[in-house]
C-alpha cells in the first residue's frame, strides 16, 4: 500500500514519536540493567527490584502459612467439648 504525500506527512510525526519512545525505553532498560557501584559493591537496579519482590512474596506466604497453621492448631478437636 502506497501512501500519498499528504498521508505520508500525517504519518511521519507518529513514526518519529514512536521511534523516540523506543529509544527512551531502550536507554531506560540499559540504565536499569547496567552495573552500578556504591563504594566497591556492584549491583543492578533490576536485581534489587527482583529481590524486593521475592522478599515481599516470602513475607506474604509466611503470613498466610502462619495464619493457616494457627487456625489448624487452634481448631476444636473432634470429640472434645
Amino acid at each position: 500500500m502506497m501512501l500519498s504525500p499528504a498521508q505520508f506527512f500525517l504519518v511521519l510525526p507518529a513514526t518519529i514519536l514512536l521511534e523516540s519512545w523506543r529509544e527512551f525505553f531502550d536507554r531506560l532498560w540499559h540504565y536499569l540493567n547496567d552495573q552500578h557501584k556504591i563504594g566497591s559493591i556492584p549491583f543492578q537496579i533490576t536485581a534489587l527490584v527482583e529481590g524486593a519482590l521475592i522478599l515481599a512474596l516470602a513475607i506474604l506466604a509466611s503470613r498466610a502459612l502462619s495464619a493457616l497453621l494457627r487456625s489448624a492448631f487452634n481448631a476444636e478437636k473432634p470429640g472434645t467439648s
